[in-house]
């Protein structure tokens, strides 16, 4: 789990992925990050089932105040610290 991760752990993987800062919503991240191309798309993929908080299947937006892993798809990830 991405919250159990020391900081030099957490260093590493931000130098991998693209990282979102804690207080801002899933929908944000997603477009800020170019893993949806609006926030309506966002939204289509949250309720698709295409997206997953620390490994939890989200079904609508929601605020994230912890560090966390987005993940769209297979092969999309956003770290959230």
């Amino acid at each position: 789990s991405v919250t159990e991760l020391s900081e030099d752990d957490v260093a590493v993987l931000a130098s991998e992925i693209p990282v979102a800062e804690t207080g801002s919503s899933v929908v944000d991240a997603l477009v800020a990050h170019g893993a949806a191309s609006s926030n309506g798309d966002a939204r289509r993929l949250i309720e698709g089932g295409a997206v997953t908080v620390n490994g939890q299947k989200i079904d609508q937006d929601m605020t994230i105040h912890e560090r966390s892993l987005i993940k769209k798809g297979k092969n999309s990830f956003i770290l959230v610290r």
